[in-house]
């Protein structure tokens, strides 16, 4: 009887000791950013807690504890093995989850290099880690997605089998048995700590056919996947998006490669208000110079300095040097406006004649080449030749047109 009775309380000790063993405390503590991303750090922490508490065997405490805390409050210089034990044993967990984010480009585009790594506090060693790069634009569903990726990495059975991927894609997104677990970089992506037995790998890519396939992984060996995707068919999402700039027509819809007739039309209209502009500024130029006081004034240079009123270089030189020559103040100032309007309607008299001439040559050329043209496929098509001309003492634009 005493001995049915030891045999008894043995099996209690061992059945009530057992779910004590395989509960396992788990700490993620905060991830730290290098580049001082907090926000993003933040969530990604509240994600890698979310999906950690989600496993049955783990026990994931609620503490919100960074590594920076961490290994202020231990003392670390660097984060390793020593130092995690330490915190291990002062959180009193079996396991703990840390990682780091980084920028991939110091320029203003870039996206996040994730790394977090599971410390076993029994053992006192870096079991593993695991890596994912995050679109900077990731919404919370997808910020989600990596972060249950990222601890199904972590939580895998030590030992466990690779997959190795290899297909003729540079970037495709793998799922095993369903479930998304990274992209290809440079057609290669290996899978490590895969549980043994079969798994459906799926690769999918953008403007291919999907290729799946079943592998059988055993415990400390590698399975190898090997595939070449097809592109789509024609007027397929593939060959959309890889049709050339150059063979999409103009908003005309003629399909004829070259611009439109409106833009023609448009250039055409510039140059003539253009041409208005230049006679408007000649016009004026030409009101100036018949100015009574303005002449009265020229006739008083040409007194002034000896010489005729047509052998007078430039009166407004004087007038705005201030010489009266026997003008009133009034007089005087009244020339001196009239000197500077002109200067500044020569200038724009030129700016006028030059934006004609290349708006018109332009225009001319664009309605004769358009898709609208009522033109014969074999006539020779015409050619605009715009040729600048500057000099100390000038500047003009030369334009042929040939057709």
């Amino acid at each position: 009887m005493g001995r049915l009775i030891g045999l008894m309380a043995c099996f209690l000790v061992v059945a009530t000791a057992t779910p004590a063993m395989a509960e396992v405390t788990v700490v993620v503590l905060g991830v730290r950013s290098v580049e001082g991303d907090d926000d993003f750090a933040n969530e990604l922490t509240q994600r890698l807690r979310s999906a950690a508490m989600g496993l049955g065997d783990w026990t994931v405490s609620d503490r919100a504890v960074s590594m920076s805390q961490m290994t202020l409050a231990h003392g670390c210089d660097e984060v390793d093995a020593s130092c995690l034990n330490d915190m291990a044993k002062g959180l009193e967990a079996d396991r703990i989850i840390y990682g780091t984010v980084r920028r991939t480009s110091a320029r203003k585009v870039f996206n996040y290099a994730v790394t977090v790594s599971l410390f076993n506090g029994e053992t006192g060693s870096i079991e593993r880690s695991a890596s994912v790069t995050i679109s900077k634009q990731a919404s919370a569903s997808q910020l989600e997605i990596e972060a249950d990726r990222l601890i199904e990495r972590l939580a895998v059975s030590a030992g466990g089998g690779v997959i190795a991927i290899k297909i003729n894609v540079k970037s495709a997104e793998v799922r095993l048995n369903g479930k998304p677990v990274g992209r290809t970089r440079n057609g290669t992506l290996r899978l490590e700590g895969v549980r043994a037995g079969d798994h459906k790998v799926e690769i999918l890519a953008r403007g291919y056919t999907p290729h799946e396939t079943t592998v059988s992984v055993s415990e400390d060996g590698q399975a190898s996947v090997s595939a070449s995707l097809t592109p789509l068919g024609e007027g397929s999402e593939a060959a959309t998006l890889t049709t050339s700039s150059k063979d999409r027509d103009w908003d005309s819809g003629k399909g004829s490669g070259g611009p439109p007739t409106w833009v023609g039309y448009g250039l055409l209209g510039v140059g003539g208000a253009s041409l208005v502009g230049m006679v408007v500024s000649w016009v004026i130029i030409q009101g100036i110079d018949d100015d009574e006081t303005f002449l009265e004034y020229k006739d008083a240079v040409a007194s002034g300095t000896m010489t005729g009123a047509s052998n007078v270089p430039d009166v407004c030189v004087e007038a705005l040097k201030g010489g009266s020559f026997g003008l009133s103040p009034t007089d005087l100032g009244e020339v001196q406006n009239m000197c500077n309007t002109a200067d500044v309607f020569e200038v724009l008299q030129w700016v006028f004649l030059g934006t004609a001439v290349v708006a018109g040559g332009l225009g001319t050329y664009f309605v004769l080449t358009s898709g609208d043209s009522d033109a014969g496929a074999a006539a020779p098509k015409p050619a605009l030749a715009v040729t600048p001309t500057l000099s100390p003492d000038s500047a003009h634009v030369t334009a042929t047109l040939r057709f």
